[in-house]
């Protein structure tokens, strides 16, 4: 009886030894496409929560996609700001401002109506405007932040004006998904709150 079992579960290993080779050797890269042969890498996209596999030559690019950090190939989308997009997050951001205005007006309105019971969030004394990496890094350094950070989003800045009222100034990063937008207009409108 020990034999018997001893020789199922070695077939089993082996079954499951083969299923792994061929599952790394029938892989391509999701950076360049080609097959992958040796060592390979992998990250999780932040976003989708999928994971992205790419060869060791793809490793070795130096431009790097600002939404899911995979390497982009030369020639890939390189935004003005420096940032760059692999195919799928390029494929994915809104591009235009005005859409991405649009965007922000739903979400405001959104959360307007789900805390409506608790708080109101300003829509007649802010004013949003989409911008780039750069001036959003410079705003930062503008309000007294210390150092750089990369990974901005967003800022809100509120301005008392002379008749007691407060303007606020949203800023948000443009160039990003839909589902990044919402998360960070609703979070710069906490601010604003």
């Amino acid at each position: 009886m020990k034999h018997k079992k001893f020789s199922v579960l070695a077939v089993l290993g082996l079954f499951f030894w083969m299923a792994l080779c061929l599952d790394a050797a029938a892989r391509d890269c999701d950076v360049c496409g080609k097959e992958m042969e040796g060592r390979y890498y992998y990250r999780e996209d932040p976003l989708t929560g999928g994971t992205n596999y790419f060869c060791s030559d793809c490793a070795k690019l130096k431009n790097h996609c600002f939404t899911c950090n995979l390497p982009v190939l030369p020639g890939g989308t390189e935004l003005v700001d420096g940032r760059n997009l692999c195919p799928k997050h390029t494929a994915s951001a809104i591009t235009s401002d005005d859409q991405a205005k649009q965007i922000c007006n739903e979400v405001v309105q959104d959360i307007n109506r789900q805390f409506s019971r608790w708080m109101d969030f300003p829509t007649t004394n802010a004013l949003v405007s989409i911008a780039n990496r750069l001036y959003l890094q410079n705003l930062f350094v503008t309000q007294g932040g210390h150092g750089i950070c990369v990974s901005v989003y967003g800022a809100t800045i509120s301005n008392p004006l002379a008749d007691g009222r407060v303007l606020h100034s949203v800023t948000i990063l443009g160039n990003i998904s839909k589902p990044e937008l919402m998360a960070t207009c609703a979070h710069e409108f906490t601010h604003a709150y």
